[in-house]
């Protein structure tokens, strides 16, 4: 049971990092559509 509480720990960390990597990369991708969009 303690090894089943591991994983899901590990699992949870993980998602968190890589919710916060989809994050960043959303918000570099909104500010590259703002320079992009600034007038030429």
């Amino acid at each position: 049971a303690v090894v089943v509480e591991e994983q899901m720990m590990k699992i949870a960390e993980t998602r968190m990092d890589f919710e916060t990597m989809v994050g960043l990369y959303q918000k570099s991708l909104g500010l590259l559509r703002l320079a992009s969009r600034s007038p030429r």
